[in-house]
Parts: C-alpha cells; structure tokens; sequence
C-alpha cells in the first residue's frame, strides 16, 4: 500500500509540473489532489475486480505526464533496477543468452569464461526447469524475473542436453558480466578501413569504444564507418567523450537549451582528439535515437565526416531524474539538444504523436540522392510545406525538420513483413540452431582457422524451405511463398550469420550481414569523399 504522505507529494509534484496558467494556491492544489484521491479511493474501494492503490497512482501519473511530452516519465524502484543495470555496464548473470522456441527457452549464446560455460553449457541446450520451476509454456515474464533474483541466490537448472534426450542438473552463481554496447569491431577485409558497431551509450561506452579503435589501429586501421543504426541512445557525457575523440580544439559538439538557465549548456570539444584527423563515415537508421543522433550531427556540422543511411528517429530532448520519496523517479522534459550549427534534431510531436516515420514535413529522399553543395531540393521528395535549411562550418547546406538527414540516402534490403513474423517467431533462429547442433563440430574443425573459407563455401541449401514452413504452419503463420521466393537470399544471409556468431563470435555475425547490406556497402564506396572533406575542413 502506498502511503498517503508519498502519494500526496507525487501529486503535488505533477500538479506543480503541469504548469498550470496561474500560479495555484494551497487551497487549489489540495482540491486537485482531492479530486485524483476521491477516483482512487472509489476504484480501490468499490471496484468489481480487487485494485491496488499503487497501481492506481502509478497509473495516474503516467497518465498525467501524457499531457506534457511522449518522453516525460515515470519510473518504479523495480524498472530503475534495470535502467541502473542496462547504464552500469555490467550485470549479474550466470552467463547464457537464450530464446523461446516455441514454447521452450533454448541457449543461443554462450559468455567465454562464465559460469554456464565452465559448467558445461552449451548452445543449443533447452531449459526445462529453473529453481524446480518448470518453464515450458510459463509465462516469460515470470521467467524473467527468476534470472532477475537476487545476485547472492544460486539458479538451478534443469537442461536437455543439445541433440540428445539426455537431461542434467546445474547450480550456477551470478557473477558480474560485461555489458558490451560495442558489437562488433573489425577490419573489412582487403582495405584499411575499420568498422564498429555501439548499440547504446551507457557507463562503460567510452571505454570500450578506445579498446576497439585502438586495436584497429594496431591493425593498420586508416579510415573508420561507426555504424549507429538501431541505437536508442543513453548517456550524453558518453556521447560528447566519445565525439570528443575525432572533433578538433574548440568546437561546440552538444547544446542544450531549456526554460530554466540551469539546463543551457555547451559542450565543446577540448585539445588533442585522437582520432581527429581519421576520415569517418557514420551509418543511420530510422532507429537511431537521440545520443547517436547528436553525434552524428556534431560530425556533419563540423565537416568532419559523411553520413550515409536513412533519417534518423528525430529524439533530441533532455530527461532530468527527479527523485520521489518513495524512491521512484520521474524523468522530465527540461531542455532540447542542439547541433552546433544551432539544428534542433527533436520532431515535434504534439501533431503526430510518436509515429516519427510518418511526419508529413520529415524531409523524404529518393533512394541514392546525394546532398551536395547546391540548397534546392524538389519538392517531390519533401512532405510539407519546407523543411529549415542551416548551413555547416564550412558552407554545406544541411537539413533540420527532424532528425539527422543523410548525406547520401540508401534504402536498406529488408524483409517482407512475412518473413519478419517468421523472425518475431524466432523461426530463423531455430534453423540455424539445428544446423548448429548437427554441424557445429564440423564447422569449427573446418572453418574456425579460417573465416573467410566459410564465407565463401558455407552455403545454405535450398532444403531449409521445407523446415521453415513446418515451423510456420506450428506457429500458425500462413505461407506465403511468392513473399518466401523474394526474401529466400536474405534469409539465407540471416541464418548463415547466426551460425556464424554461433562459431565465432559477433565480428562475424556482422561480417556476414554487412556483406549483404546495402547501407554498409554504400558507406565504404564513399570513404573517399569523407577523406575529400577531412581535406577540405583542414585547409
């Protein structure tokens, strides 16, 4: 039950935040709690269905914080538990990653030097019971919340063992595990350019991104693509660190700028940038979200590198933690981030809601239009009236209206949305575990010392059709084969690069993706207009 003391001023909070249009008095405030407490009192007290009062607040508020932005919100002490975790950069697991198939939770995925691994885990083993819970067909939520227990509690298990009917038991301790927001860092092969991959900035981001520049470096790295598609942002010091490393003396990288003088801040860059003198292409996505999107806006502002990909999600607000007594927090809206050149990346969504692809002044490209000097664009590839030009540090046009917009515009190959409920099926990911299963030490003897002899003779036969339509006809998804006959390739690529992972690591797994990816494939023909304007930016 939630105390009246606690509720009251999680109210008067929101009541105050509101911004009513006169200042209320004591009086009126006590009027408005009274209002909310009467609802919550009625609905607790007389309702058909048994109501907790705290979820009647919790609810209350969201809902009242629906008034202000989409991006305003409220927090429990259990969700903070888990935003601690995913900034921390680390975790308390056993060391396993894993899926449900079906109704069956399998491994996919198994941490080097983890508890699973010495144990004697395997990918490809199916749980049955944890904690002498049994799992199939459970809930996953409650699932969940069983690895979620407290880190000092051992976890057992009861697995079948991967390919055989054998059944064993296994006690693990939680450990502290890394976080990686680093995917992927390799060379691409037969160039000196590196590629890396951060899926979100958290704690541990900066850090890791050095580890991985710096040994691309060792390996004669001359030119960088930092892939930012599908990052949903983070932390901010992170980013501006992070950016920090390849923008000169000086510049502004971040700035925010909010109704209260407290929340304008610039952010720029200070001396001896490691990487300021590295050419950088940077892939984005529609599912590049704030953090990235400030990023890459820095690195277009300032001249200093090319973006290729699609426009970006249009995030670019500031969330101030405000704690509640009860420890829960409210995250509010407080300032805007701008680009240096004085772009606000944030879409406005009192008109549209959260539908960001669905802006009708976004500014919209033809596949494989490229931005250059000239400022006038047809107005057959803008939805509405105009979209704010600005200008870069050294003369480019560049383009606000929402998000960050391309220097070059390349639509990605995608799944039709049949195969992708194959996808949300996990579909792809059982066939590949089954090959895995029964050519995995074959794999490893032939290919592990050699990558590239697996990428090039490895192949997928034509025979996974029929397994996959089984598996669609159990989860009930209707065949479509002229929609299976177009995406036949890209599924093939998709399996190949899971079981990739699954033998390597996640530098292969991309390996193979981005050898299929339009988006990646574009950003290393442009490289050498990124060293053309890292030329012309120093002049």
């Amino acid at each position: 039950m939630l105390s009246w003391k606690t509720y009251r001023n999680s109210i008067i909070l929101i009541i105050f935040i509101l911004g009513f249009d006169t200042v209320l008095s004591k009086d009126e405030i006590d009027n408005q709690i009274e209002k909310i407490n009467e609802v919550i009192k009625a609905a607790s007290g007389s309702h058909v269905d048994n109501v907790e009062s705290k979820k009647l607040v919790d609810a209350a508020i969201r809902g009242l914080l629906k008034e202000l932005d989409p991006y305003s919100y409220y927090f429990t002490n259990e969700e903070l538990e888990d935003i601690a975790n995913n900034r921390s950069g680390s975790f308390y697991g056993v060391g396993f990653s894993s899926i449900w198939i079906n109704d069956t939770l399998q491994i996919v995925n198994i941490a080097p030097n983890s508890p699973a691994e010495i144990a004697g885990l395997r990918i490809g083993d199916k749980i049955l019971r944890i904690n002498d819970n049994k799992i199939i067909a459970m809930d996953k939520f409650k699932v969940e919340k069983m690895f979620k227990g407290d880190k000092n509690t051992p976890l057992v298990f009861d697995i079948i063992k991967a390919g055989t009917n054998e059944i064993k038991n296994f006690r693990l301790r939680k450990v502290r595990l890394p976080l990686n927001s680093v995917d992927a860092s390799y060379m691409i092969d037969g160039t000196s350019i590196g590629y890396i991959a951060v899926n979100r900035f958290m704690n541990s981001t900066y850090y890791e991104v050095l580890d991985s520049l710096s040994m691309l470096s060792e390996r004669g790295m001359e030119s960088l693509i930092i892939d930012f598609r599908g990052n949903p942002g983070g932390l901010i010091d992170q980013t501006y660190m992070f950016a920090d490393e390849f923008i000169s003396d000086g510049d502004d990288i971040i700035i925010t700028k909010g109704k209260d003088p407290q929340f304008n801040i610039r952010y720029r860059s200070s001396p001896s940038g490691r990487f300021e003198k590295l050419p950088v292409v940077i892939l984005i996505d529609s599912s590049t979200i704030s953090a990235p999107e400030i990023f890459a806006g820095a690195i277009q502002d300032l001249d200093r590198g090319i973006i290729v990909g699609k426009t970006s999600y249009g995030k670019g607000v500031v969330q101030n933690p405000i704690k509640l007594s009860d420890g829960s927090e409210l995250w509010l809206t407080v300032a805007k981030y701008f680009t240096p050149s004085g772009r606000s990346i944030h879409k406005d969504t009192t008109k549209y809601g959260k539908a960001q692809s669905r802006f009708e002044d976004r500014l919209i490209l033809k596949d494989g239009m490229i931005f250059s000097h000239s400022v006038e664009v047809e107005p057959d590839y803008i939805h509405g009236d105009s979209v704010p030009v600005f200008t870069s540090k050294k003369g480019r046009p560049i383009y606000g209206g929402g998000g960050i917009t391309p220097d070059f515009y390349v639509e990605e190959s995608s799944f039709s949305e049949f195969t992708q409920s194959l996808i949300n099926k996990n579909i792809l990911v059982k066939i590949a575990l089954d090959i895995f299963i029964s050519q995995g030490d074959s794999l490893i003897e032939k290919f592990y010392d050699d990558y590239q002899g697996f990428q090039n003779d490895f192949i997928i036969n034509d025979d996974i059709k029929d397994k996959i339509r089984h598996l669609a006809e159990i989860n009930k998804i209707d065949w479509e084969n002229d929609k299976y006959i177009i995406d036949d390739e890209l599924i093939k690529v998709s399996i190949k690069s899971i079981i990739a992972g699954m033998v390597w690591s996640n530098n292969e797994k991309y390996r193979i993706l981005n050898s299929a990816s339009n988006q990646f494939n574009k950003a290393v023909e442009v490289m050498p207009v990124a060293e053309k304007i890292l030329d012309f930016r120093s002049e």
